[in-house]
């Protein structure tokens, strides 16, 4: 498992106790020296950089400013700088950076949502204790029809055709690394037995299992069904046969990862 470093989305930047203004900047590439050179005398929280045609668009957030519209000036002055906007509200004085000038938020071409994992896990566990297993159902089911989807658009886009070898075990690998940088933790296939139609996964880091434990200490049982659910919905898509996941282990549990059987129906 490769180290990982925790990011912040640069799309929102809270802190009472600083005044915030969010940058649009767009300039062509040969620009942006001029323009961090002017942004450099300001705290940088977050940003971004895309290209766009022959553009770059830049996003930041920035603190320790007096004026926004002297910062807005600055950058206006700059003559390969096509536009620069900068905004700050009262809500921005208070210390609420979120982001003002994009939507939709996109994964690949896909329009995507947020969600606040610990929101997510708080839902489940008051539907446990108000309907029992069926919230393990419900949440198993979720995770299946998300992971078969999103399974079979990657499928479908790098041409990848269901059922062979090379291809499950490399389609698994792309989503494994789309899992990690969605925030869903460390997937690594222990083994692959197309014969017998089972799989073996390592799951490391659980979002799911760490919030639990937060919120209620440790589990009798394994608690990831969402995570179970797309899987099983993953290995369904790649290999054109419907599978079910089971969790033999779980670190909501206390067991150093979390591990899931595969197997066909």
């Amino acid at each position: 498992m490769k180290p990982s470093i925790p990011f912040n989305i640069p799309l929102i930047y809270i802190n009472p106790e600083e005044r915030i203004a969010e940058i649009y900047i767009e300039c062509s590439p040969e620009c942006l020296g001029k323009v961090f050179n002017i942004l450099s005398k300001y705290e940088i929280k977050l940003g971004s950089i895309a290209k766009v045609s022959e553009k770059i668009c830049l996003t930041l957030f920035i603190t320790n400013f007096e004026d926004k519209r002297k910062v807005e000036k600055e950058l206006r002055k700059i003559d390969c700088v096509k536009i620069a906007m900068v905004f700050s509200d009262i809500l921005m004085e208070k210390g609420l950076g979120v982001d003002v000038f994009h939507y939709p938020i996109m994964i690949i071409d896909s329009h995507a949502l947020i969600f606040n994992a610990r929101f997510l896990i708080e839902t489940y566990v008051n539907l446990r204790e108000r309907l029992g297993a069926s919230a393990d159902v419900i949440f198993y089911h979720l995770g299946f029809h998300y992971g078969y989807y999103a399974a079979k658009e990657l499928s479908e886009r790098f041409n990848i055709k269901p059922g062979r070898l090379y291809d499950v075990k490399e389609i698994s690998e792309m989503f494994s690394r789309i899992a990690r940088v969605s925030g869903l933790g460390f997937f690594e296939i222990d083994y692959i037995n197309v014969v017998e139609e089972r799989m073996g996964i390592r799951f490391f880091d659980s979002w799911t299992a760490r919030i639990y434990k937060e919120l209620k200490g440790l589990s009798k049982e394994p608690v990831c069904h969402m995570v179970r659910g797309m899987i099983a919905g993953i290995a369904t898509a790649i290999t054109g046969k419907h599978h079910r996941a089971t969790e033999v282990l779980c670190a909501a549990k206390g067991d150093p990862f979390c591990y899931f059987e595969v197997s066909g129906e």
